[in-house]
């Protein structure tokens, strides 16, 4: 019988971050370097590793012309290299079937991993069915973080289609607040282009001083772009408060490059001396 040494190590990480089981047992020959310096417990990782990245190549190929057969090789890895074959075969998929792709995209382990597939085969969906991707989102049963990985790059899209029907679903709280920022600013970045008025008036409605801000410069900043006089007039007829500070300092930002003069006239009617002084100094970097 031969004599087992022990290694006090169970697992190993691969250089793709997947854990491989090894065992912790190895005979006196085994545990001795080979003659050309190579460790085989080395040999063996990598052999695996290799044959991981060999398999995850062949699923991509295989993913248009066999799908079933490219998910059933995927679904024999472990770990991180099975969560990353289903990746790389849900986003082929995304265009040709995006049912499949979504399927495949559900069953990858790794929560943030898996709301950014599902999330990108929802982006490719949004241009050709905003319908089924709203469907999606109001009937998932996933968590909060999967949701806003998903949320992050689903909405933009949707907001390049529909963004009013984006605003609204922002506004009835449907969207997880880690993802709103993000598509208040490409809703408004989108709508403005469309219907400046109503998106100038959803912009003001914001509450949150952080949504206000941000939405209000992409909203200004738009704006600015395509009619450079037109701002003004909305803006004066803003309400005293926090929506019109921030449309002064968003459009004082905004004509800062062109007009520093104005710009310094406009920061002059902020009320919040914080605001007027970061406004300021925004003015000044431009000139």
């Amino acid at each position: 019988m031969r004599t087992a040494i022990l290694i006090p190590i169970a697992v190993v990480a691969l250089a793709t971050g997947a854990l491989v089981r090894v065992r912790t047992t190895l005979t006196p020959e085994e545990s001795r370097p080979t003659k050309s310096g190579r460790d085989p417990r080395t040999e063996r990782i990598h052999t695996t590793e290799r044959d991981a990245e060999e398999k995850i190549a062949r699923i991509a190929k295989l993913a248009l012309d066999a799908p079933r057969e490219a998910e059933a090789l995927a679904l024999e890895l472990e770990g991180r290299e099975r969560d990353e074959a289903l990746a790389v075969l849900s986003a082929e998929l995304a265009r040709a079937d995006a049912d499949h792709a979504l399927k495949v995209a559900s069953l990858i382990e790794e929560p943030q991993a898996r709301g950014n597939s599902l999330g990108f085969v929802l982006a490719q969906l949004a241009g050709t069915d905003v319908e089924s991707v709203f469907t999606w989102l109001a009937q998932t049963n996933e968590g909060e973080l999967v949701k806003a990985s998903v949320e992050r790059m689903a909405l933009p899209a949707l907001a390049e289609v529909d963004p009013e029907r984006v605003a609204h679903w922002i506004a009835a709280g449907k969207a997880t607040p880690a993802a709103t920022e993000t598509a208040v600013v490409t809703t408004v970045q989108r709508w403005v282009q469309q219907d400046r008025s109503a998106a100038a008036r959803w912009v003001a409605s914001f509450e949150d001083e952080r949504l206000l801000h941000n939405g209000m410069e992409a909203l200004v900043s738009g704006w600015t772009k395509q009619a450079r006089d037109e701002p003004s007039p909305w803006i004066k007829g803003l309400p005293e408060g926090k929506a019109k500070d921030q449309a002064c300092a968003a459009y004082a930002a905004a004509l800062a490059p062109m007009q520093p003069e104005g710009a310094s006239l406009w920061a002059g009617q902020i009320k919040d001396p914080v605001l007027a002084a970061q406004t300021a100094q925004r003015i000044g970097a431009a000139r």
